[in-house]
């Protein structure tokens, strides 16, 4: 599995999409928040609720269904990983809203169309609900799309990340045989976990 990142190229419109669709899930991953903290943990219960919101007119109606599936997902994982870091004896508190400044990503499903190639430098990336969005890829990255997270910069400029399958799995050179710690914190001589 690859991550690669690549820099989008949105026109005003598909960056107005970009925005009113990150803002919806924020929206949306708070109101899942909200009703964990008010104890409703049955996540097939909360996964019913986007439909319905959709069909009492709120403007939910021009998000892909599965990235508020997976605003549901991510309030679930951290609040795991949290539970996980207590288990360890760390101390943590709770998950908070997010507000338009700290929400800054969109976790889309896998492109049903491997990337459009546009020219030599570019391509298309195709999103459900926004359309098909200009990309600067320096190299074909061969593989399924298994993933897309699109982030915003602080500098307004847009990111995406993909999860590529490339089909060869775990190598045999990065399995680890032995570990060594060296502490770097000395100025003069360092030393490592072997005593040298």
């Amino acid at each position: 599995m690859l991550a690669c990142r690549f820099r989008l190229y949105p026109n005003k419109e598909e960056e107005l999409k970009l925005l009113r669709t990150k803002e919806v899930c924020r929206r949306v991953y708070n109101r899942f928040l909200e009703l964990s903290n008010e104890g409703e943990h049955d996540r097939f219960k909360l996964q019913a609720l986007p439909p319905v919101w959709k069909s009492a007119g709120d403007d939910l109606r021009g998000v892909h269904s599965k990235v508020l599936q997976y605003e549901l997902h991510r309030p679930f994982s951290n609040l795991t990983a949290l539970r996980e870091l207590k288990e360890r004896g760390r101390k943590i508190g709770k998950l908070r809203f997010n507000s338009e400044t700290r929400f800054k990503t969109l976790t889309c499903d896998r492109t049903d169309k491997w990337l459009e190639p546009k020219n030599d430098r570019f391509c298309s990336l195709p999103l459900s609900k926004i359309g098909g969005i200009p990309m600067r890829m320096r190299t074909a990255a061969g593989g399924d799309v298994k993933g897309v997270i699109i982030e915003q910069m602080p500098s307004g400029k847009w990111f995406a990340f993909l999860f590529i399958d490339d089909g060869r799995g775990l190598r045999e050179s990065m399995v680890i045989e032995k570990t060594m710690g060296i502490d770097v914190g000395l100025e003069h001589c360092p030393v490592d976990s072997d005593g040298i």
